[in-house]
């Protein structure tokens, strides 16, 4: 364990030097390739959680960070992305002992093949691959996850560090206030300044921090009420000074699900109290959130935050229903519908729909798949929600919360593509069947 946070620290001290210098001297990204494949091949799962530690810091620099090579920007999400698509996707073809782990295998690489032909119809084959890196690199971590971990100081290792991902989101939003003019108001952050982070993406991850701290204090530490108590508040401060709707739903069903199906946890009624009595002082501002989703719009005010989306969903169906039956199977290219906003109404804009992304830009295949993935593991989570293991029962609970929130979340638009998010929800999931195969392997010990 020593040995472990020793080269952990070192290797992340390291990582975020470089990072820092990497601005001023572009001669060090050779070696910064170089270091993080040597971590990659030797310590794989660590490497994957200084990943998720530093996630929020990563994210950012995609913005914070210009490299001036000819006129190309560094998109940090995408090459992080596809350093773990290189590394990590070997792990989808390791031998998978569960069968529903293996269906669920199978359908994914379904997946990952319907959604390449998106690619050659997106207007930059650049940004297309971009694109694809973005969605299938969720999947490589779930089965990257269910390989790596290995045994219960494993499933432990993780959640703590996983749940390490708060201290990070705090470091990212107190560095955004010393970076140019700060935007914290009790109206809302504008943009994280200094970040690099839209506030649509960070107020997301908040919430999911505090589903990550949920589970890891339901799981592993159930005692430790002083740093959860801390973390819960400083996290539900930050999400109510972000004042974005997605997260507040992403919030609301981890809370609701969890009270439902951790009845016996006296957590999750004294977090229902809290919520309610805010939900009381703070009923405008909720109202508010309501409103701005469901009040009618013209075209003309359509990019305005007041308007609603309904409009938005109309917009890209309509140019789907007339595209060519090719483009109903396998999409109209990544990014390419989004010129359809700015023929009407003179501005980009996504869809703000999941489901609607991956119908436009990837086709009905790939949507139906992306149903098929998150179908089959809520099937496998429900079986094992009354496990006779307690953190198997616990885990498998929590990953039912998790993909509920990801298939309601998907109607305003939540995850697609959206890898700082995607990433942590579907490690879980991946630490979830590690559980169930752990487990078994031990049933097996214990019978021989």
């Amino acid at each position: 364990m020593k040995k472990d946070k020793a080269v952990f620290i070192i290797i992340a001290s390291i990582i975020c030097g470089l990072l820092v210098l990497i601005q001023e001297k572009l001669s060090l990204v050779i070696p910064l390739i170089i270091l993080i494949g040597i971590c990659l091949i030797k310590k794989p799962l660590l490497s994957l959680l200084i990943f998720f530690i530093f996630g929020p810091l990563i994210w950012s620099i995609s913005d914070a960070l210009y490299i001036p090579i000819s006129i190309m920007r560094i998109n940090t999400p995408v090459i992080v992305c596809g350093v773990i698509v290189v590394f990590y996707s070997r792990y989808l073809f390791f031998p998978i002992e569960i069968k529903a782990v293996r269906i669920l295998r199978n359908i994914s690489l379904i997946f990952m093949a319907s959604c390449i032909p998106a690619i050659f119809w997106s207007r930059s084959m650049i940004s297309g691959v971009g694109q694809y890196i973005r969605i299938i690199s969720p999947l490589i971590i779930l089965f990257s996850m269910y390989q790596l971990v290995r045994s219960q100081r494993h499933i432990e290792i993780t959640l703590k560090y996983m749940s390490l991902v708060t201290i990070a989101t705090l470091t990212t939003m107190g560095l955004s206030l010393f970076q140019g003019v700060p935007t914290v108001v009790l109206s809302g952050i504008q943009r994280i300044t200094g970040s690099g982070l839209f506030v649509q993406q960070f107020a997301k991850f908040v919430a999911l921090n505090i589903e990550i701290l949920l589970l890891y204090f339901t799981t592993i530490k159930r005692k430790l009420t002083l740093p959860l108590s801390i973390g819960l508040s400083s996290l539900s401060i930050i999400l109510f000074l972000t004042y974005h709707r997605t997260s507040w739903l992403i919030l609301f069903i981890s809370i609701i699900m969890g009270a439902i199906l951790f009845r016996k946890e006296r957590l999750y009624w004294v977090i229902l109290f809290g919520g309610s009595i805010a939900a009381i002082i703070f009923h405008d501002e909720l109202i508010n959130i309501i409103l701005r989703f469901i009040t009618p719009s013209s075209l003309e005010d359509i990019n305005r935050i007041s308007s609603s989306r309904f409009l938005l969903y109309t917009l890209y169906l309509r140019e789907f229903a007339n595209a060519d039956p090719i483009h109903w199977l396998f999409g109209m290219g990544y990014g390419d519908p989004n010129q359809i906003t700015d023929t009407v109404i003179g501005t980009y804009l996504p869809p703000h729909n999941d489901y609607i992304a991956y119908l436009v830009e990837a086709g009905i295949i790939t949507l139906i798949l992306y149903f098929a993935i998150l179908i089959s593991v809520t099937i496998y989570s429900l079986k094992n929600n009354q496990s006779e293991n307690p953190q198997i029962k616990s885990l498998s609970r929590h990953t039912t919360i998790i993909v509920t929130l990801m298939l309601l979340a998907g109607i305003p638009g939540a995850f697609y593509g959206n890898v700082m998010s995607s990433w942590y929800l579907f490690a879980l999931i991946g630490v979830f069947f590690a559980g169930v195969r752990i487990r078994k392997a031990q049933h097996f010990e214990d019978k021989a």
